[in-house]
């Protein structure tokens, strides 16, 4: 299965090349990150053992850099210098799939906390310098506001 959807992306973006002037090794790298984090994610899936949840750490990092790195390609990389902090949280995603997935230790919520905070922290950051982004938290803090409002008067 794994080696029929690598012919079908690789087939794709060989398409891809032949339409666009672009080198088709631009397009083809972030396959080298990403299918080996899908294919560890299928691996855990069709065996379902919670004691080879340990895979999913380096499956979820791959996979999160991967779909990020393609991201990039498609926009040329426009938006690397406010979406940088998903390096941070790529890592506590593994981590919370090992959570999820695995045994559930509770230890683990301190790495994917400080991963999740430190990231978001920055992220929000990045995105409140972009119109939209701004726009977007705004409204955010609005809701919340609401929210605690209206739950206070009951």
């Amino acid at each position: 299965m794994i080696y029929g959807l690598l012919f079908l992306a690789i087939g794709v973006l060989l398409i891809f090349g032949v339409f666009d002037d672009k080198n088709i090794w631009e397009y083809i790298w972030p396959l080298f990150i990403l299918i080996p984090g899908l294919s560890m994610e299928i691996d855990f899936f069709e065996k379902k053992n919670s004691n080879d949840a340990g895979e999913l750490v380096p499956a979820g990092i791959l996979i999160i850099l991967g779909t990020f790195f393609y991201f990039n390609i498609f926009t040329d990389f426009r938006y690397m210098d406010i979406l940088w902090p998903i390096f941070i949280l790529a890592p506590a995603f593994g981590l919370f799939q090992l959570y999820f997935f695995g045994k559930r230790e509770r230890g683990l919520f301190v790495p994917i906390g400080i991963l999740s905070v430190i990231g978001l922290i920055f992220l929000l950051t990045n995105l409140t310098t972009t119109e939209v982004g701004g726009a977007l938290i705004g409204f955010i803090f609005i809701l919340m506001g609401l929210l605690i409002l209206f739950k206070r008067r009951k």
